[in-house]
C-alpha cells in the first residue's frame, strides 16, 4: 500500500475471526485508503507530495492527476521510493549482549576484505530498496444510494534489501532482485436502500503476486577434497522464484431490525495458486584427473520450494449487536471452509529424490465471539470480549522446501490447524481530542487439533 494513498489505520484488539477470517487471532490492523470524491462541479484534481529522509538518503515521490465531477471522478497516481543508502542504527547497536550485538563492525570488515564487498560497519546494511506503484481509480455514481468504484494498482520493486543480513549469526547475503504485485477489483456500495438495510457492500478482486528471493552465500566451501583430495564445491548463490495467482469476491450487509438491534452478515470466498521454481549457482575447482585444473561455475535447476497447489476458501458470518438500557452486548459467528490441493511437482523432491506426496484437504471450523460495552463514566467505557480462533497452516509452514534465514527448512505436511480461546478487558475512553484505551489480552489456550 502506498503510504501516501492511507487514510487511516484502524487497530482491533483481540480475535476477530468471525469478520475477519483465519489469521485474526490476536488482532487485526485495517488499512483504510482514501476513497474518491464527487463534487457539485466538473472540477480538475492536482496534487503532489514528497519526502526525503537523511539517515538513508531515501526520497520518495508522488503525483496524482484527474478530475471529479457529480457522478463521476477519476485519477491516475504514479508514486516511486528509493533508499539510496542504509539506514542509521541506534546509538547502541553494537553493545555487546545488546539486541543489535550481531552487527559486529569487525565482521564486516573481515567480509569486505575477504569477498571485495563494500559493506558499511557503521549503518545497518542491506536496507537500501527501490519501489515504484501506479494507480488508476475510476468511481461512478449511478443515482444517490449506489456506487461502484474500480481500482487498478501496478507495483515493482527492484534490489530490495533484507535489513540486516548479513550479520554475525546469518553470514548471507539476502534481498529481493524483482518483487511485482498487478491488482484490479471491482466494488459495489449500496448506503441506506431501505429503512432496514443500512449498507450492502460487493466486491470482486484479482492479484498476481511475483517474486525473486535472492541469497548470496559468499563462495561457501559446502564440500572439499571430495570426490578427488584436490577439488572444492562451492555454493555461490541460490534464487528463489515465487507466483502467486488471487481471485476473490466477499458481500456484506449491515442490516437494523430495530433502533436498538444491528446486524452484521456477509460471505468470503476466495481461490489460491501458488507455483514456484528455484536455482543455483555452483562453482567448481581444483584438479580432477582426467580433466586437469577446472574452476567452473554451474547454474542448476534444484526444484521447486513449493508444489503446484490450489488453496480454496469459503466463509459465512453473522455478528450483531444489542443495545441495553445500561449496556451493549455483541455476539457473532463464522463457519469457514478450506480446499488444499497440491500436485505432484518437477523438482518438488525429499532428501532422496523422492517426489514428496499429494495432499488433497479439507478442513471446516465454526468460530464465535461475545462481548460486553458498559458505560462507568462521562466518556468512559468498560469492554470485554472472548472469543474462538481458528488458523489453517500456508502453504509455506506446510509446503516450503528450500532454504529460509540462512537455515534450510523442510516440509511439514502433517501440520494441523491451529485454534485458541482467547479473552480481552479493559478501558476505552474519549475525553476531548484524547483517545486512550488500556486493555489486556490473554490466550486461555492455543493449541494443535
Amino acid at each position: 500500500v502506498d503510504v501516501n494513498e492511507i487514510e487511516r489505520v484502524e487497530v482491533v484488539n483481540g480475535p476477530s475471526s468471525v469478520l475477519y477470517g483465519s489469521d485474526a487471532m490476536a488482532g487485526v490492523v485495517n488499512i483504510i485508503t482514501r476513497e474518491r470524491q464527487f463534487s457539485p462541479q466538473l472540477q480538475p484534481i492536482g496534487r503532489y507530495s514528497g519526502r526525503y529522509s537523511t539517515a538513508d538518503q531515501q526520497h520518495s515521490n508522488r503525483f496524482d492527476l484527474g478530475f471529479s465531477a457529480p457522478q463521476i471522478t477519476a485519477t491516475v497516481g504514479f508514486s516511486h521510493r528509493q533508499a539510496e543508502k542504509d539506514f542509521a542504527p541506534p546509538d547502541d547497536w553494537n553493545r555487546t549482549g545488546g539486541i543489535y550485538s550481531v552487527f559486529r563492525p569487525e565482521f564486516y570488515d573481515s567480509l569486505n576484505a575477504a569477498n571485495g564487498t563494500a559493506f558499511n560497519r557503521d549503518r545497518m546494511v542491506n536496507s537500501k530498496a527501490g519501489v515504484s506503484n501506479f494507480d488508476a481509480r475510476l468511481a461512478f455514481k449511478p443515482a444517490d444510494r449506489h456506487r461502484l468504484d474500480l481500482d487498478i494498482g501496478v507495483f515493482r520493486g527492484s534490489d530490495i534489501g533484507y535489513p540486516g543480513v548479513p550479520n554475525d549469526s546469518t553470514p548471507y547475503w539476502f534481498f529481493y532482485p524483482e518483487h511485482n504485485r498487478d491488482n484490479v477489483s471491482l466494488k459495489y456500495t449500496g448506503d441506506g436502500l431501505t429503512d432496514r438495510m443500512t449498507r450492502l457492500e460487493s466486491r470482486i478482486y484479482y492479484q498476481r503476486i511475483s517474486k525473486d528471493f535472492l541469497t548470496d552465500f559468499f563462495g561457501e566451501v559446502v564440500s572439499a577434497g571430495q570426490p578427488f583430495p584436490a577439488s572444492r564445491v562451492a555454493l555461490l548463490s541460490s534464487l528463489n522464484r515465487t507466483e502467486v495467482t488471487k481471485f476473490g469476491w466477499n458481500f456484506q450487509e449491515l442490516y437494523s431490525l430495530n433502533r436498538t438491534t444491528h446486524l452484521t452478515f456477509g460471505l468470503d470466498l476466495m481461490r489460491e495458486e501458488i507455483d514456484g521454481f528455484s536455482t543455483s549457482r555452483t562453482r567448481l575447482s581444483g584438479f580432477n584427473p582426467g580433466v586437469g585444473f577446472t574452476d567452473t561455475t554451474i547454474q542448476v535447476d534444484t526444484g521447486s520450494p513449493v508444489p503446484e497447489n490450489t488453496w480454496h476458501s469459503l466463509g459465512l458470518y453473522l455478528s450483531g449487536d444489542h443495545q441495553f438500557r445500561t449496556a451493549t452486548v455483541i455476539a457473532g459467528a463464522r463457519f469457514d471452509n478450506f480446499w488444499v490441493r497440491t500436485e505432484q511437482t518437477d523438482g518438488y523432491v525429499d532428501d532422496q529424490g523422492e517426489r514428496l506426496p499429494t495432499a488433497d484437504d479439507h478442513y471446516a471450523a465454526m468460530n464465535g465471539s461475545l462481548g460486553l460495552i458498559y458505560p462507568v463514566g462521562r466518556g468512559v467505557n468498560f469492554v470485554t470480549n472472548v472469543g474462538t480462533a481458528y488458523r489453517v497452516p500456508n502453504v509455506v509452514e506446510r509446503f516450503y522446501y528450500g532454504s529460509a534465514s540462512g537455515r534450510q527448512t523442510r516440509p511439514n505436511i502433517d501440520i494441523e490447524p491451529e485454534r485458541s480461546v482467547t479473552v480481552d478487558f479493559g478501558i476505552k475512553a474519549v475525553h476531548g481530542y484524547i483517545n486512550y484505551s488500556p486493555v489486556s489480552y490473554t490466550h486461555l489456550r492455543a493449541h494443535e487439533t
